[in-house]
């Protein structure tokens, strides 16, 4: 009977107590801490072990705590940062004179200012999604898709004029390509900001004859 009261005593129960603190620290307990007294042996070391892993888990997942909302933070001023941003390059695309589009690989429009949509007599919202070769007639959709396609392999800017047909008249635009990269490098999208140059080109061809 002695045996077993001083085994329960110094062995059982400690074991006990180390195998309820892991279940507490399991449960999220993180500041449950072992009464280890004053034991200088194995059991001794080990509740002492048990409660510094204990207070280290609870320092961790404190600074972890402090680092999320810390990260938080900053992502969510990064994205007020962004949607601001956005929001100013709208504004300048929107009020812009030149045309502004972006076409992706797969030949859709992914935007297009409202300058740019006034052209087909259609808003903003018609012409976005809608693939590029439906809004004009195909020899000049095709000579587009050259230039999207040299623009699309080599990742360099690509500037020319041309004569363009609209519904109900043709103008000669000054069009800038620029590739758009994703995160990888690729080259995910163009974007083009076409300037109309009729009055110029007419000056020009008035010029020319007299």
């Amino acid at each position: 009977s002695l045996i077993a009261f001083l085994m329960s005593h110094f062995i059982t129960k400690p074991i006990l107590q180390l195998s309820y603190g892991a279940e507490q620290i399991a449960q999220g307990s993180r500041g449950y801490r072992i009464d280890v007294k004053a034991r200088n042996d194995e059991i001794g070391v080990l509740g002492h072990q048990f409660n510094h892993m204990a207070a280290a888990i609870e320092d961790n997942e404190k600074q972890l705590k402090i680092r999320g909302s810390e990260m938080e933070q900053r992502v969510k001023d990064r994205t007020a940062d962004l949607d601001a941003s956005e929001r100013r390059y709208r504004l300048l695309s929107e009020t812009s004179p030149d045309m502004i589009f972006v076409i992706d690989r797969n030949d859709q429009v992914q935007y297009v200012n409202s300058h740019a949509a006034q052209q087909f007599g259609k808003t903003p919202e018609e012409v976005i999604g809608k693939p590029r070769t439906t809004l004009f007639p195909p020899s000049i959709a095709d000579g587009q898709s050259r230039g999207l396609q040299q623009v699309f392999d080599s990742g360099r800017p690509l500037s020319s004029e041309s004569a363009i047909t609209f519904p109900g008249k043709r103008l000669w635009l000054d069009t800038t390509l620029v590739p758009i990269q994703d995160e990888s490098g690729e080259v995910s999208a163009v974007m083009g900001v076409s300037r109309n140059t009729t009055e110029r080109r007419r000056a020009e061809e008035a010029l020319a004859e007299q």
